[in-house]
């Protein structure tokens, strides 16, 4: 379980034992009402599994349509320093950019 379906569990378990309402629960879990209504019924069906996100331990969609994405590992040796604009301009102390 991740550290927020931990956090969602021990709300789930104060609902339970009527320590806290749907309406306090989604201000907590910054939730709207319906959704914490969704969450709940889940968990009263489901249990602990309920509140587990289901793509868990599930390939990506583009594993799973053979698109897999190669993309280059960025090492320090391929960084390369960011260009500053008008760098080979001296400043000539004025502000306003040679702008009237």
């Amino acid at each position: 379980m991740s550290r927020r379906e931990r956090d969602r569990l021990t709300i789930m378990v104060g609902i339970k034992r009527q320590e806290l309402t749907l309406v306090e629960a989604a201000q907590v879990m910054d939730l709207s009402y319906r959704q914490t209504r969704r969450v709940w019924r889940r968990y009263q069906t489901d249990g602990d599994a309920g509140l587990v996100h289901r793509w868990r331990g599930r390939p990506s969609l583009l594993q799973q349509r053979g698109r897999t994405v190669n993309l280059p590992r960025r090492t320090k040796q391929t960084r390369q320093p960011i260009p500053q604009p008008h760098a080979d301009r001296e400043d000539d102390g004025n502000d306003n950019d040679g702008k009237c």
